[in-house]
């Protein structure tokens, strides 16, 4: 029985994954039990380390948790996709390099990735989750996002995408 760093089955995400070997499962769960938004409270609040990839009906996602924050995100949703080269976890630090040379903020590309792959998984009812150790992963060089900063923005956009339009006051007239 083979007890290290191995290949697992990661469906449609094997592109973006590369050869990236995965250890033991670390954290398994169902997210009809317990919702995205406190997977990743917890992973941000215990500063895990590792892999955690998701299944949904429709959608593969996997992020990349460093110290609890998140360095790397793709998913197999494409308006979640912003840049190709960025959804390949063994070229993000290249292209985050190249980006450099074609647009002003090359991390702000890589977070609003992370952003649009966070708000995607939060807004998932079923599912299931789970976190990998990852000691074949190369660490990006540049520092993770924070996660609480990123799941904040996706459920204030849940929330407003799901509120109903306020009328200005002044639409409103009273007469007495």
């Amino acid at each position: 029985m083979r007890t290290g760093p191995m290949r697992k089955d990661v469906g449609r995400l094997s592109a973006d994954l590369g050869k990236t070997l995965l250890g033991a499962a670390k954290l398994t769960g169902d997210i009809g039990a317990i919702p995205a938004a406190e997977v990743l409270q917890l992973l941000a609040s215990a500063r895990r380390n590792g892999l955690l990839l998701v299944q949904t009906d429709s959608t593969q996602r996997a992020l990349l948790f460093v110290d609890g924050g998140i360095a790397w995100a793709t998913s197999t949703q494409p308006h979640e996709r912003l840049h190709e080269l960025l959804c390949r976890l063994d070229l993000a630090d290249r292209a985050t390099l190249i980006l450099g040379r074609l647009v002003a903020d090359p991390r702000g590309v890589l977070e609003r990735q992370i952003a649009a792959t966070v708000a995607g998984l939060v807004s998932e009812q079923r599912g299931s989750f789970t976190l990998y150790a990852a000691p074949g992963v190369a660490l990006p060089a540049a520092p993770a996002f924070d996660t609480r900063t990123l799941l904040m923005r996706a459920l204030c956009a849940a929330a407003d995408a799901s509120s109903p339009i306020q009328q200005p006051e002044e639409a409103f007239a009273f007469s007495f």
